[in-house]
């Protein structure tokens, strides 16, 4: 079985689940930094790379990429109902995957949120300005209707891998 293959690696290898907390740190430092410019171009120009590249493509590419490491139909099977330490792990990997992809879309609200709070005692609000909150808008309404999509499929995907396992 391959994953039994991979229960040594992901039992030494802490860093596959702590990446979420570090990229949105430096987003929000980022975006506060390009927020503290004053300048409204820079900050929408940095605000839609930000939505565009770093969450819509990056973030989502590494999200999916996790996800179709580690579910697998073939690591679903009878023999998965049992206490091996092996399976345990890859339970665990499993729940930590989906409560990954879920922390995401709490991420990009508190960042959204966190950003326009900067903006609001940055910026009087203008016509130019209000292309930043515009942005800020985008960040989230794009973003995390294509997490929870790429969530609710992969569920769906659990759920039928687990009624096989069950039969």
């Amino acid at each position: 079985m391959e994953f039994l293959k991979l229960g040594e690696e992901i039992q030494h290898q802490n860093t596959l689940f702590e990446y979420l907390d570090d990229m949105f740190i430096v987003m929000k430092t980022a975006g506060v930094r390009s927020l503290s410019t004053l300048n409204w171009t820079i900050a929408c120009a940095f605000l839609n790379y930000l939505t565009n590249n770093i969450l819509n493509e990056d973030l989502y590419k590494i999200t999916l990429d996790t996800f179709n490491r580690y579910l697998k139909k073939e690591f679903f099977n009878t023999s998965m109902i049992c206490f091996s330490q092996n399976l345990n792990v890859y339970n665990t990997v499993v729940v930590i995957i989906f409560n990954n992809a879920e922390k995401v879309l709490t991420y990009i609200n508190n960042l959204r949120e966190a950003l326009i709070e900067e903006f609001h005692q940055l910026y009087t609000e203008d016509r130019e300005t209000l292309m930043i909150l515009n942005c800020l808008e985008e960040l989230e309404h794009n973003n995390a209707r294509k997490f929870s999509m790429l969530l609710d499929e992969k569920f769906k995907i659990l759920v039928e891998f687990l009624k096989n396992t069950v039969k």
